[in-house]
């Protein structure tokens, strides 16, 4: 028995963007917690590396950068909102 699978380009670009919107919307409530957390600016972007969708949320001040080395406040941050606070090993 064989199957034929046949991709439809349309369908999986519009799944990539659903995944970098989610990963946006993921990405600012980390940065939200983190700057109500400190008080500091905290932000959030989204690229593309190939096939893949990378979400980056980072200090956005020398201020932030202070509070999140002393504090691991963006750590903390994503905990907070259950995510999780390590890298998964595959």
């Amino acid at each position: 028995m064989s199957v034929k699978v046949e991709i439809n380009p349309q369908g999986v670009a519009e799944l990539f963007k659903s995944v970098q919107s989610f990963l946006q919307e993921a990405g600012e409530a980390v940065a939200a917690r983190a700057g109500s957390m400190s008080g500091e600016r905290y932000a959030a972007s989204v690229h593309n590396a190939g096939f893949t969708a990378i979400c980056n949320v980072y200090p956005d001040s020398e201020g932030a950068a202070r509070d999140n080395s002393r504090n691991n406040t963006l750590l903390k941050a994503a905990g907070d909102l259950g995510m999780p606070q390590t890298k998964p090993h595959l």
